[in-house]
């Protein structure tokens, strides 16, 4: 700066042309100066922003192979345990525990996802919490998430953890199976103490974690489209439409199809029907509790002598909730049935055993038990199908 003003003082005792001559100079430097600052913050900027680029793509990568994961498992919801913390250094590093204490946190078992060791933007391996419920039977839409997550209660069954680089004195020595990470050197404030709750919060000196939230509806839309597939397939097998199960039954030996003298043509799904053959996982995972059906008096057999008999099909008992015709959106139908998704208001479910369809579905006209139906709207997460 004292060249420039040094350079000015200059410029008095020069004439005009010499004067510009200067000024241009001075230009030169001052353009030259600046672009180079610039330069020198651009080139501290970008190494954080690829950082923070490879961060965010590690995180949405572990996010889509957990889920993708649930829904594939033998039992379809069921997320896997953090890391096995006793194979790090072995060829099966990166597998899964296969029992754990809910809520669990432990580092991210890429392996037993299909993965590579899923690093973020600072080198480090991925970190991962699981809440209750979602781990053992039953797991189905009724199922609550049961982590908090900056002090909103049950809204992730799951939460992904970028650790960052170490903050305030946080130490990192290589982890080894007889002296696994420790959660507190790579995660901070509460999300290292190994209870249900979690905070995010803007990086500073002291925390940089970085979190991404597995909410119920990501997996329960998905397991919902195996449920429905299942189903479909179990009605087509059984060649009918049986009765409905009373809302009341709670397990396959009690929800068989109603045929009393005046039977339901409303409530559940007949799992305990000899020749309705749905997964083994099923039942355990308690679907039947979370399923409306509903048939149409014109496809049930007849019932007489209080057993199905009447050698054919026609017109049913006229008992409770039995309609023709059955209606959805406008159109007959021979039978349908709703699954709810999860809840979107409160923070669980009983069952469906009280009969209320207020506390499952959203469109008004599927609140109620009678002739109409809608295909469910936008703004509701039931999905209702009609069977042929």
């Amino acid at each position: 700066m004292n060249k420039i003003f040094n350079k000015i003082k200059c410029l008095r005792k020069h004439p005009p042309r010499q004067r510009g001559a200067v000024l241009m100079v001075m230009l030169v430097i001052l353009v030259t100066g600046g672009s180079a600052m610039l330069l020198s913050s651009l080139n501290s900027v970008t190494p954080r922003l690829a950082r923070d680029k490879v961060t965010a793509d590690a995180l949405a990568q572990a996010k889509e192979a957990l889920i993708g994961y649930a829904a594939k498992a033998n039992t379809p919801g069921q997320f896997p345990c953090p890391e096995d913390t006793t194979l790090i250094g072995l060829p099966t590093e990166g597998t899964s525990k296969g029992t754990c204490t809910l809520p669990a946190i432990g580092r991210l078992p890429w392996r037993q996802l299909g993965l590579g060791p899923l690093r973020d933007g600072n080198s480090e391996l991925l970190w991962y919490a699981l809440s209750p419920g979602f781990r053992t039977s039953p797991i189905n839409s009724d199922t609550p998430a049961q982590l908090t997550v900056d002090g909103a209660a049950n809204s992730a069954i799951a939460i992904i953890f970028s650790a960052g680089s170490p903050v305030n004195g946080q130490t990192r020595p290589t982890p080894t199976s007889s002296a696994p990470p420790d959660p507190a050197q790579y995660l901070e404030l509460s999300n290292s103490d190994g209870d249900n709750i979690f905070i995010s919060s803007q990086a500073s000196d002291t925390f940089n974690d970085r979190l991404m939230i597995i909410k119920t509806g990501d997996i329960i839309s998905i397991v919902e489209k195996r449920v429905k597939k299942e189903l479909e397939k179990a009605f087509l097998a059984y060649g009918s439409y049986p009765y409905p199960a009373n809302f009341t039954c709670t397990s396959s030996a009690s929800c068989v199809s109603d045929t009393a003298s005046q039977p339901t043509c409303v409530g559940k799904i007949p799992v305990g029907n000899p020749g309705f053959t749905l997964p083994a996982w099923f039942v355990p995972n308690n679907w039947f509790d979370v399923v409306y059906y509903a048939a149409s008096t014109s496809t049930l057999p007849l019932i007489g002598g209080g057993g199905m008999g009447g050698g054919g099909m026609g017109s049913a008992s006229t008992g409770t909730g039995c309609f023709n015709p059955l209606i959805v959106s406008g159109t007959n139908v021979k039978a349908f049935f709703i699954l709810p998704g999860t809840q979107l208001n409160g923070t669980g479910r009983a069952n469906l055993s009280s009969g209320n369809l207020a506390d499952y579905f959203e469109d008004d006209l599927n609140k109620i038990i009678d002739a109409d139906y809608v295909i469910p709207s936008s703004s509701s997460n039931d999905t209702l199908h009609i069977l042929p």
